[in-house]
């Protein structure tokens, strides 16, 4: 039982669902197996040898065959992952072929001891990464996990507020952000460094190319609900937001929003 309810939480969580079929073919082999087992007669020479590779093959094309109901499954049913992390592995200076970008020139400071606890946003690491690693001299024993985090912008926010943090690389603060922050006696010092936009991304298929910022506004708003209003297919319009009080969302919340209530996620 254990092992079927493993598979079937699996194919839950991963969101593939034909796994489902592993349970009653496996569990009909099982019980076969399990119940022909006391009474089994060994199989010897020409009848015994054609007996196990029969087996052999009926399992051989039971898993191409649902090897390739999964393979369809895919290309009928293609699904659409975001992925909201990296590997901070990519822009380590002891990684061949590392990710990092380099300063131009020679640095007019630089860090042998006391060095700042980094931390920020995703989408900001491969900045605040490599600023780090140029403008910072590294003893061999360095753990570099104590000074240069990411753990995203709440977590970010949450760590420079309890002091775990020294500078952070976010968006703005959310309005509960910076709640928290007053809340406990924490001045927050704000440096723009940089500029960021937004961009939309709709289906291949989609006809839409082009909207306006109001348009942008009442898709995320709930007022408009089918691409035909806005010169598309006569389908319904699904969208796909950020979590709330990470950077983009605050921004999205702020800038195009103008503070319109966003439809729940």
């Amino acid at each position: 039982m254990l092992p079927w309810l493993g598979v079937l939480l699996a194919s839950l969580v991963g969101g593939e669902y034909w796994w489902i079929v592993i349970i009653p073919v496996g569990a009909h082999i099982s019980f076969s197996l399990g119940y022909g087992w006391p009474t089994r007669h060994p199989l010897t020479g020409a009848s015994g040898l054609r007996c196990r590779n029969s087996l052999l093959f009926i399992l051989l094309m039971l898993g191409f065959v649902a090897g390739y109901q999964g393979y369809l499954y895919k290309q009928l049913n293609p699904g659409v992952g975001v992925r909201e992390n990296i590997d901070t592995w990519a822009w380590r200076p002891d990684k061949l072929n590392n990710q990092l970008t380099p300063l131009r020139g020679k640095p007019q400071i630089q860090f042998t001891q006391n060095w700042p606890r980094l931390d920020g946003a995703t989408a900001a690491y491969p900045i605040y990464a490599s600023v780090f690693y140029a403008l910072s001299v590294i003893p061999e024993d360095f753990h570099t996990w104590e000074y240069l985090e990411n753990s995203r912008t709440p977590d970010a926010y949450n760590r420079i507020v309890k002091g775990d943090a020294d500078i952070i690389f976010v968006a703005q603060p959310s309005g509960g952000q910076k709640k928290r922050a007053e809340e406990s006696g924490v001045t927050l010092l704000y440096t723009p460094f940089a500029r960021e936009a937004f961009v939309f991304i709709v289906n291949a298929d989609n006809p839409v190319n082009s909207l306006t910022e109001q348009q942008v506004r009442d898709i995320f708003s709930g007022a408009i609900t089918n691409w035909h209003t806005v010169g598309g297919n006569d389908q319904e319009i699904q969208t796909w937001q950020r979590p709330e009080d990470s950077g983009s969302q605050t921004v999205m919340q702020s800038q195009v929003m103008k503070n319109v209530r966003m439809i729940s996620p």
